[in-house]
């Protein structure tokens, strides 16, 4: 991974970033009933995006120190692009059938 090695980055290597660690991950489909989760502790993940047929939540851990601010979910209907990304550093999504977005190396993990 390209941010493995660096202790801090600059704003052009999160734009770099963003071309060089852009994901799309389907649903995972064995077993069927498997959990659609992102869960590396080496990794910081942007969601820029997600395709759904029906409802759908996504629930997750943001970059926050303060404990009481690091739960995120968010939850709505049908596809969507974010205007504004979500970052987290794990996540778990319930009625997605695929996830958009990128990820970085997390400097500090939670």
């Amino acid at each position: 991974m390209y941010f493995k090695w660096m202790k801090s980055f600059s704003l052009q290597d999160l734009t770099r970033a963003q071309m060089l660690n852009t994901f799309a991950i389907p649903k995972p489909t064995d077993p069927p009933d498997a959990i659609f989760e992102l869960k590396d502790k080496e990794k910081f993940y942007v969601i820029t995006g997600l395709d759904a047929t029906g409802a759908w939540t996504i629930s997750g851990k943001t970059g926050n120190k303060d404990e009481s601010l690091r739960d995120y979910v968010r939850s709505g209907n049908g596809p969507i692009q974010f205007y504004q990304p979500i970052g987290l550093s794990e996540v778990i999504f319930t009625g997605v059938d695929k996830v958009f977005g990128y990820d970085i190396f997390a400097v500090t993990t939670l």
